[in-house]
């Protein structure tokens, strides 16, 4: 959590429980908002897991793609033939290169590394929850806030991940089609 600023919305936890019951939480709920914090932390790590994986997958897709791309295309211009259907399959084969090189920089674009939230900062917590909380919240309601802040924070991280799954699936589709049109002008022209 610490280093992480806490992601938009409200300042303080006062705020943040405006909408919901005034019914202050007591320490008999204490465990309970401990494990439901514990749990929204569980999910916020497995979220950064899984973008580390699918980011990772993709590098080492990348690198099979590239080695095979590389084989097939010093074979295949190598190919004595070279009529129309040579060139056509080539240019579709290299526009799936180029679709494969799109989505490993939409992927692995670093610039999207702010978007994630990742937890809320102990700044943030100090400055804002500790010190400036007027009454200051019960060690119940600052771990149930603290989980409701995870739960905004998951919510937001799941709009990154969606359409990177999905470019993950295109990336893996546009690599596997490019190595298939490589390979058939090399069986075909070659």
């Amino acid at each position: 959590m610490p280093g992480i600023e806490r992601p938009s919305g409200d300042a303080t936890p006062s705020r943040r429980r405006s909408g919901q019951s005034d019914r202050r939480a007591t320490d008999e709920d204490e465990e309970l908002y401990q494990i439901v914090y514990e749990e929204s932390h569980r999910t916020l790590d497995n979220q950064k897991d899984e973008l580390n994986s699918i980011r990772d997958r993709t590098v080492q897709y990348a690198i099979f793609i590239g080695a095979a791309t590389a084989f097939l295309v010093g074979s295949g211009l190598a190919a004595p033939h070279r009529d129309v259907s040579f060139y056509a399959l080539a240019i579709i084969a290299s526009l799936f290169s180029l679709m494969v090189i799109g989505l490993l920089f939409s992927i692995l674009n670093p610039s999207t590394k702010h978007l994630w939230v990742e937890g809320v900062s102990a700044d943030y917590l100090i400055e804002n929850w500790v010190k400036k909380a007027d009454p200051r919240p019960r060690k119940a309601e600052f771990v149930r806030d603290l989980a409701i802040m995870n739960a905004d924070s998951q919510q937001n991280n799941q709009k990154l991940l969606a359409p990177l799954r999905t470019r993950y699936r295109y990336l893996i589709a546009a690599g596997a089609l490019q190595v298939i049109v490589w390979a058939a002008l090399v069986w075909w022209k070659g």
